[in-house]
């Protein structure tokens, strides 16, 4: 019989032989190390030395440049070479990296095909490939990635037809496939995708018709036929967003489907409350929907993000026919409204002067005929109106001016001298005097700043002068982007410089295009640093900080930007400015 101690030494032996075989096979921290090194070896251009100097072994996985690490496994969670100029390609040993959740490859050049590898990423919850040179199709296995909420595969090179297994990725919220070449029809099973709410499939060749979403985009496809929306049951609560551009539908304009668009046709009562578009993972994590491409305003932009706020309706340039439908006036909240190079007769129905958020409206090139319905004057905010290209008759409504007040004038007789004093002699005393006092009072109040209405009253006059100068001013903003510092500027001339200058630059150049930010920083200057200012910022939950007179992170780029433009109209700008404004606008 063998001796208890004996029995004891074995089994610890055994146990540490185990412990050892599975520490050897199960993957940990160097796993990923390895993954992450032979990815490196794949990338044959890193031009600004990212991951050639900070990717090392002498330092931490978990402190690597666009590397995130889970604080329980201490594994390697988020992938994230957005924007840093890599070309390579994609390694099979990318799969061993079993704890990733985040994989964002976006605006680089990668290309070559996708590794089969990826499918042992059963956590991945949002994969980013845009903007790269992929090839070939989209791989059947994309549809193991069971717990997948974006997929995005925008300006590549695939080719072939959407495959079927996509309608797997239950949890999906956001598709982006546009701008590829693919072919065949959309995939019905798609449309089954309960949690997508936002897709686009612009710019490819694709056939077929899809519903159900929030954002919809099918712009410049071969989609052809008629909309038969007379069997529509389906409440579109979230749909903001429906772009059918380009394509060869006819028939009616799809009137069920406009009666079911509940988030258009609703007030909205919290426009003040402005908020980006996002989604919310299982953790609770939110993120916004990304990367949105549609024409509006005559213009085809990319969304870095889209406020709620956002609401469009493009069926331009297709073969729709019949009358306008009235109850396009019943969509309150339209912001953006294109029916234009369609075979659309009839007149232009008053009910679209209900549309008050209405920015940019667009009927030209059709068969439209009558007369302009004065109703349109009621659209305060409209920036765009074409009704070009019709048989249309009658004025332009214009809203009623301000400056429709009656002057009164009076005039000075000379012949009334009551007090025998000389009248021309009064007449130079009372101006001198007054030049004297006024040169005083006004030196003192712009030092001052008081009083307040005589300041005000200045900068309208001051306004007059600049709209018939020109634009006298640049407006510029700048924004720190990607994973590594990338300064971007916008830069536009303006004739004024004051608060509400600043605010309209903010709201139709930034907000509407990138989205609201987390946080803007300025200088002192009274035109960013005033009630107006802050009173906007606060309804559009932005905070705003203070620079003092030298602030590196951000006086620094701005004169850099600045010294660069004055450098670039030095050499393009008559010396006597008179065609500034021709070469800033």
């Amino acid at each position: 019989m063998a001796k208890p101690g004996f029995l004891h030494l074995m089994f610890s032996l055994l146990f540490a032989t185990l412990r050892a075989i599975l520490s050897v096979n199960s993957p940990n921290i160097t796993t990923d190390q390895s993954a992450l090194l032979a990815l490196k070896s794949h990338i044959s251009h890193d031009p600004h030395n990212l991951l050639t100097t900070n990717w090392s072994t002498s330092v931490s996985v978990c402190n690597w440049i666009g590397i995130t690490c889970g604080s329980n496994h201490h594994r390697v969670t988020t992938l994230n070479l957005s924007s840093m100029d890599l070309t390579g390609t994609i390694p099979s040993q990318l799969g061993n990296l079993s704890f990733l959740v985040w994989l964002n490859v976006r605006y680089n050049s990668f290309h070559g095909a996708l590794p089969i590898e990826l499918t042992n990423l059963r956590r991945l919850r949002y994969l980013n490939l845009g903007n790269n040179s992929f090839q070939g199709e989209i791989p059947s296995w994309f549809g193991q990635f069971g717990k997948l909420r974006s997929l995005l595969l925008y300006r590549n090179f695939f080719i072939g037809v959407i495959p079927s297994t996509l309608g797997n990725l239950s949890n999906l919220e956001t598709l982006l496939l546009y701008n590829n070449d693919f072919k065949g029809e959309i995939p019905s099973v798609i449309g089954n995708l309960i949690y997508l709410d936002a897709i686009d499939f612009a710019n490819n060749n694709l056939t077929g018709s899809l519903d159900k979403l929030q954002v919809l985009i099918l712009r410049s496809n071969r989609l052809y036929g008629r909309i038969d929306d007379s069997r529509v049951t389906i409440s579109f609560a979230r749909l903001r967003v429906i772009d059918f551009s380009h394509n060869n539908f006819d028939g009616y304009l799809p009137t069920k489907i406009v009666e079911n668009l509940h988030a258009i046709r609703g007030w909205n009562e919290k426009r003040d409350e402005l908020k980006n578009m996002m989604n919310t993972a299982e953790d609770g994590t939110r993120y916004f929907v990304t990367d949105i491409s549609f024409a509006t305003k005559g213009l085809e932009r990319e969304f870095q993000s889209l406020l709620t706020t956002w609401m469009a309706i493009d069926f331009s340039n297709n073969q729709f026919f019949g009358e306008i439908p009235k109850m396009l006036g019943e969509l309150h909240s339209l912001v953006v409204l294109n029916l234009s190079h369609n075979c659309l007769a009839g007149p232009i129905p008053s009910s679209l002067g209900d549309l008050s958020e209405l920015e940019s409206l667009d009927l030209s090139s059709s068969i439209l005929q009558g007369r302009i319905p004065t109703e349109l004057k009621n659209l305060g905010f409209l920036e765009v109106l074409n009704l070009s290209y019709n048989s249309l008759v009658g004025p332009i409504p214009q809203a009623k001016s301000c400056d429709d007040e009656e002057e009164t004038s009076s005039k000075f007789d000379p012949n009334d001298d009551d007090d025998g004093l000389n009248w021309k002699f009064s007449i130079s005393m009372g101006y001198g005097c007054g030049l004297v006092l006024g040169l005083s009072m006004g030196y003192i109040a712009f030092v001052t700043g008081k009083p307040w209405w005589f300041i005000e009253v200045f900068e309208r006059v001051q306004q007059k002068f600049a709209k018939w100068l020109g634009d006298g001013f640049i407006a510029i903003i700048g924004s720190c982007l990607g994973p590594i510092l990338r300064v971007e500027f916008e830069a536009l001339a303006t004739t004024r410089n004051d608060s509400k200058t600043v605010l309209k630059f903010l709201h139709k150049y930034i907000f509407t295009r990138f989205g609201v930010p987390q946080a803007i920083i300025s200088d002192e200057g009274t035109h960013f640093d005033n009630k107006l200012i802050a009173k906007a910022l606060k309804r559009y939950v932005v905070r705003h900080k203070i620079s003092t007179s030298y602030h590196p992170q951000t006086n620094d780029q701005t004169e850099i930007f600045n010294r660069k433009i004055k450098q670039i109209l030095e050499k393009v700008v008559n010396p006597r400015r008179k065609d500034l404004v021709a070469k800033v606008g």
